[in-house]
């Protein structure tokens, strides 16, 4: 899905007179992707491909409209201008996504009155498990940054001063971007912001374990167990 992915970025760069018609404008073409693939389609994102496709990052923080357009976690919720996780190629003629280790127990959509899951979405949740704690800003050494592919990089969808929760999930055996095949050491967690019993994704932040110390008493195997995991609901 690593065209998908480069499509929905350079989609996010366009100019729209409506934000409405942000997802109904592709709906063509990913109507095309599911009769070839038989892909199940959620908000702009493809199941097959989810929990890859859920760390994009906004290129800025901006304030969200007021208008619905599509779940937080859904990149058609941002108004300007997204990226995605790069594809990382781990040996000649093969190319693969990073592993990352988050259950998606459930997902639900509520498409428009004209039932077209390719068009408006009215409602849409997530159900997911990992690892879940809390954390205000400005602990630990953690900065924002232009890019969450720095090498501390927090990527804020809007504009927040808020207590927010971090999501965690790691690259185990698996390789990011540009690393040789021995570098392990990086994170990838969703920033998300408690409303009521949900949560709503605020961010995405992306580091080697070494320069985020956020993530310090995450890194034993035993953080990442069964019993210290936590199913959450974000919409």
């Amino acid at each position: 899905m690593d065209y998908w992915l480069k499509f929905v970025e350079f989609y996010s760069h366009r100019n729209f007179t409506y934000d409405s018609d942000k997802l109904r404008a592709i709906s063509g073409c990913a109507q095309w992707i599911k009769s070839k693939t038989g892909d199940n389609y959620l908000a702009g994102l493809w199941a097959s491909d989810f929990e890859t496709q859920i760390f994009w990052y906004a290129e800025a923080p901006s304030s969200r409209q007021t208008l619905y357009r599509a779940p937080s976690w859904s990149w058609a919720s941002h108004p300007d201008q997204i990226g995605n996780i790069d594809p990382v190629t781990t040996r000649l003629g093969s190319r693969t996504y990073p592993r990352i280790p988050l259950g998606i127990d459930d997902v639900r959509m509520t498409d428009s009155l004209t039932s077209n899951e390719f068009g408006d979405v009215v409602k849409g949740s997530l159900l997911i498990k990992g690892v879940l704690k809390s954390w205000k800003m400005g602990e630990g050494k953690v900065v924002a940054a232009k890019s969450c592919m720095s090498e501390a990089g927090i990527c804020f969808d809007e504009d927040i001063d808020e207590i927010l929760f971090c999501l965690h999930a790691r690259g185990m055996e698996y390789f990011l971007f540009y690393a040789s095949p021995e570098d392990t050491s990086r994170y990838f967690a969703l920033i998300l912001r408690k409303i009521d019993e949900t949560f709503k994704r605020v961010g995405m932040a992306a580091s080697s374990v070494e320069a985020f110390d956020l993530y310090k008493d995450v890194q034993g195997t035993a953080e990442f167990s069964l019993n210290c995991t936590r199913v959450v609901s974000i919409e």
